[in-house]
């Protein structure tokens, strides 16, 4: 076993450059950054000893190798949600599971996984098809609602949860929503689970995987005799008797524990890094109906340094737009837009230009985000006002020059992509109702489909799921 005093000055040694590298972008004030570090650096060193402590390795050439491939992991904030289920939501009935966890397929793996821990690869991106009414939107709306409902503080006990069960059979309109994430944090594996409906929350767990076994980090129940709510927490979780009641005593019984931790005044624990991961990195569904004119407004706004600016132009003039500058009005109510003609420079005011030009540009604004933050981004019906060759431009940027551990979930209506060789086929899902009205969640990688044979034709010819039937295109006039 390698001793822990030499795993102590290689730790040193790369915490030292990685902060002074970290420092030359930092913005904060010495001391902020320093003690931020510091913590950030102890973390890592306790994070790491223990999981040398329970791994056994003879060889050292594959401690070192683990120890680097863990300590970028930590440093750099490796965080990627492994797999999502629902069940009884809406149109959704039985469990259904969305994962980002690869097949065994080797295919463009680079450019479509991360390693989050040594060994562990995850997905960047997952691709929703199904008709309309399939319940694609539910399966993206489940991971709002599951945000939405951990991080939200009620105004009061009576506050309603917003959440339905499926309602189609006597059984189930009466039973709770069940909904759980596995993630990886800064190389551990997580489980949150959550299960409650429209008045409370009536069970809530939080375990995570630092060995082989699990460790419970929290549990609440709800008591029905007291109507009341009961938290259990996990001696690892480093929170104190006072702290532990404070936050029991801020859970109400429809507030989950990680919103209570955010608003108790307690001391840093791994409950800080799940709700600061959960806070920043997930934002509402980007449906069809959002105007993203608003959210380039915003981020333009804030963009001091100009950096977004130049790669929403970078991004627009990749994608054959002739646009060669465009600035905020001095009321920072409208972009002005310039094109470049055969007679010179021309300008345009936002409302003139197209839908689909402010649209690309909103989406060339999240771009920035994926490919350089570490963001969870929902976009329902993404080929909205968009061509299709801009739409596998997006993606085919996307997966290029990814730099983050961001993930990207897409519906889409655009059977186009099926036919593409750039699109791994374990990304693609498929919503579909079966005979119950209730909807099913497939990957196309467990139809059996060889790989040889076209998704675009075999779907086109409902090989893969139930096409809508149409009928006859003639109207019965006596209606």
């Amino acid at each position: 076993m390698i001793k822990l005093k030499w795993l102590r000055k290689i730790l040193g040694y790369n915490l030292f450059h990685y902060t002074e590298s970290t420092r030359v972008e930092s913005n904060e004030d010495d001391y902020i950054f320093e003690k931020k570090m510091k913590q950030k650096a102890q973390n890592c060193i306790i994070n790491i000893e223990n999981r040398i402590k329970i791994t056994k390795y003879e060889n050292k050439i594959c401690i070192i190798q683990f120890l680097f491939v863990t300590l970028r992991q930590i440093l750099d904030d490796v965080v990627m949600v492994a797999d999502f289920s629902v069940e009884n939501y809406y149109s959704i009935r039985s469990q259904q599971v969305l994962s980002f966890v690869p097949t065994t397929d080797k295919v463009l793996s680079e450019e479509y996984t991360v390693e989050v821990k040594p060994g562990v690869r995850l997905l960047k991106m997952g691709i929703i098809y199904g008709a309309n009414a399939s319940g694609k939107t539910k399966v993206l709306n489940a991971f709002e609602t599951f945000v939405h409902t951990l991080l939200h503080y009620p105004q009061s006990k009576t506050e309603q949860i917003d959440v339905v069960p499926f309602l189609l059979d006597d059984h189930s309109k009466n039973e709770p929503t069940r909904m759980q994430m596995n993630f990886y944090l800064e190389g551990e594996k997580y489980n949150l689970n959550l299960l409650f409906n429209s008045e409370r929350i009536i069970e809530e767990k939080l375990m995570v995987y630092s060995s082989v076994r699990p460790s419970m980090l929290y549990e609440r129940k709800y008591i029905p005799e007291t109507d009341s709510t009961q938290v259990e927490f996990g001696k690892n979780l480093g929170l104190s008797r006072r702290d532990q009641e404070f936050v029991a005593g801020n859970t109400l019984n429809n507030c989950s524990v990680i919103a209570a931790f955010g608003k108790s005044n307690v001391v840093s624990t791994r409950l800080n890094t799940v709700y600061t991961w959960i806070d920043s990195n997930f934002s509402e569904v980007l449906r069809p109906s959002i105007d993203l004119s608003f959210f380039l407004h915003k981020e333009l706004k804030n963009d001091k340094d100009g950096k977004l600016k130049q790669f929403i132009i970078q991004f627009l003039q990749k994608s054959d737009f002739n646009i060669n500058e465009f600035h905020l009005s001095s009321d920072a109510s409208s972009i002005i837009f310039s094109h470049e003609t055969l007679n010179g420079i021309g300008t345009l005011p936002e409302e003139l230009e197209s839908h689909g030009t402010l649209r690309f540009m909103g989406i060339a604004a999240i771009m920035k985000y994926l490919v350089q933050d570490n963001q969870f981004i929902i976009i329902d019906e993404i080929e909205t006002s968009l061509h299709y060759e801009l739409l596998s431009y997006f993606l085919r940027v996307y997966l290029a020059n990814y730099t983050g551990t961001s993930q990207l979930l897409i519906a889409t209506h655009d059977i186009n992509l099926l036919n593409e060789d750039f699109v791994r086929r374990d990304t693609i899902w498929f919503t579909d109702k079966n005979e119950d009205a209730e909807t099913e969640l497939v990957r196309l990688s467990n139809l059996g489909l060889h790989k040889n044979i076209s998704p675009y034709n075999a779907y086109c010819q409902g090989k893969l799921v139930k096409l809508p039937f149409t009928g006859a295109i003639y109207l019965d006039e006596s209606t």
